[in-house]
């Protein structure tokens, strides 16, 4: 059975988990997770992985000693992924036993060689040691050998060390490899599987490079007053939440990052651009425009509006409309990001106690309605 692979991604609120509660919907199509609950596949672009690994041994600027490090931050990185029991996302020993570090050493094994002595970058410290001095003593007697500093000895540290100068065809073999060992191992039995952010947005120009050939990307992109406002009044404030805000909150701030991070025009064949609200206020053409992406045909869609029901999620859209006050405050953004604004097809008010699905906001839903019906 030939397996699709779909990455689902998007940017911080921008509603991804959207795509990935409808394709639920259908028949033959698997979320790629070890748990029933939220699940990030963060092992391609944490700090030090494998997208890292590739902007430093393809530069032009590589050398063996950096490519040395960059090896063992990646094998740093592996490790703390799947020897830690994080949940969400890596866990991997956890959920799949040894699999995840063999599929990583098989990985360096083909793209550099371990070398006997260690460089410069493996050195922490340096000590006095009399045996040192001793030996150094006995060369310049015996050989005429000089001293630089007497006793002077290097504190190396416990990490191998690696000679890796691939050619861009040879790390590009073995990198689709990597990662399309690591897409199997999440896998479940199902003609399509779906890796919720696997990747970046950015990262879909790596697709013919370095990512395996059965992989499409759905690019999920939002309109920023809406999640300007989210970010700054709603997403981290208890009871949602008591993490700090993501986004700038300085709306001019805002503005500036969110013409670096999002990007408008990004064109491949195996890549789609959803908006959000399209999901919600053109629900029929944007599913059918997902359906042709992926070649699934909308009988496989079995189980309608089950994860994904338009009629509740257009209340997370339309934020601003809430107050007077946040329609001000969007101005700029609105004369700014003009670009990146959705058109709504008409307006309205969102009602607050249905944005999200919070149980906190579901127990308040509930009995609201169970008032309702006492008389």
């Amino acid at each position: 059975m030939k397996v699709l692979n779909v990455a689902v991604t998007g940017y911080y609120g921008t509603g991804s988990s959207a795509v990935i509660d409808l394709l639920k919907e259908y028949k033959n199509i698997k979320i790629a997770s070890p748990i029933e609950k939220e699940y990030e596949h963060i092992a391609l672009y944490t700090q030090g992985a494998f997208f890292d690994l590739a902007s430093i041994l393809l530069s032009p600027y590589r050398s063996p000693y950096v490519s040395d490090m960059a090896i063992n931050e990646f094998l740093e990185a592996a490790e703390i992924l799947n020897n830690n029991n994080f949940g969400w996302f890596g866990s991997y020993k956890y959920y799949y036993g040894n699999r995840y570090m063999e599929i990583v050493k098989e990985f360096i094994s083909e793209i550099s060689t371990k070398k006997e002595r260690k460089s410069a970058a493996h050195i922490k410290g340096i000590r006095y040691s009399l045996i040192k001095a001793i030996m150094q003593i006995g060369a310049k007697l015996i050989y005429g050998r000089p001293i630089t500093v007497l006793g002077r000895k290097y504190m190396y540290d416990n990490k191998d060390s690696y000679f890796s100068l691939p050619t861009e065809e040879e790390f590009s073999k073995a990198a689709k490899k990597y990662v399309n060992s690591y897409l199997e191992m999440c896998s479940k039995e199902a003609n399509i599987n779906i890796f919720d952010h696997l990747i970046w947005p950015q990262q879909y120009l790596a697709m013919d490079k370095i990512l395996p050939d059965n992989l499409k990307v759905i690019i999920v992109q939002r309109d920023p007053r809406d999640i300007y406002l989210l970010n700054k009044y709603y997403w981290h404030k208890p009871p949602i939440s008591i993490t700090k805000p993501y986004y700038e909150l300085d709306i001019l701030n805002f503005i500036e990052e969110w013409q670096k991070i999002v990007h408008l025009n990004m064109q491949h064949e195996k890549v789609i651009i959803i908006k959000f609200e399209d999901l919600i206020y053109k629900y029929k053409e944007t599913k059918r425009k997902i359906e042709n992406f992926l070649q699934i045909k909308e009988e496989m869609h079995v189980e309608k509006y089950k994860y994904f029901n338009p009629n509740s999620s257009i209340e997370n859209t339309q934020i601003y409309n809430f107050s007077k006050e946040w329609k001000r405050e969007i101005k700029e953004i609105e004369n700014r990001l003009d670009e990146y604004l959705y058109s709504f097809p008409y307006e309205r008010i969102p009602k607050k106690e249905k944005w999200f699905d919070t149980s906190l906001q579901l127990k308040t839903e509930r009995s609201k309605n169970e008032d309702s019906c006492s008389f």
